[in-house]
């Protein structure tokens, strides 16, 4: 499937003055982690290889959402409002 998605982008980009991109941006954090795992499982390479090949900001690995921390915080401000 990774081969699939990174065929089908080379295929279809832009070969003008700007970059190429072999992982679409539609898709959400967390399928780029996936595909990053999965390419790193079959590959053997380390992390910063594979998103170096996938072109894709090592950042995103060590991102951490603050949103479960934020929600009862957020409940209990509407509750006094």
């Amino acid at each position: 499937m990774l081969m699939m998605i990174l065929l089908l982008e080379l295929v279809t980009c832009m070969w003008g003055g700007r970059t190429r991109r072999t992982i679409p941006l539609a898709l959400k954090p967390a399928r780029r982690r996936q595909l990053v795992d999965e390419d790193r499982e079959t590959w053997k390479v380390s992390i910063r290889k594979a998103y170096h090949a996938l072109r894709i900001d090592r950042s995103l690995c060590t991102y951490k959402s603050r949103r479960d921390e934020q929600a009862p915080l957020k409940r209990r401000m509407k509750e006094i409002c």
